[in-house]
């Protein structure tokens, strides 16, 4: 059996800490998340219109 050494199991190596860089990485990166769905939300009722139009045309002919 395997003998594992748990002072390096438990702490992390300093490479791996979440430093403050890493922080604002992580927060801008779940930011921009919010504010691409806050401009694309309202974009949605006019994609929708011009493709059933589309799909109309495409159907029934002009």
């Amino acid at each position: 059996m395997a003998t594992v050494d748990v002072d390096q199991v438990a702490a992390p190596e300093p490479r791996d800490a979440l430093t403050a860089g890493r922080l604002v990485l992580l927060a801008s990166l779940a930011a921009l998340g919010a504010l691409a769905t806050n401009i694309m939300l309202p974009a949605f009722p006019a994609m929708a219109i011009a493709t059933l139009a589309w799909l109309r045309a495409i159907w029934h002919g002009p």
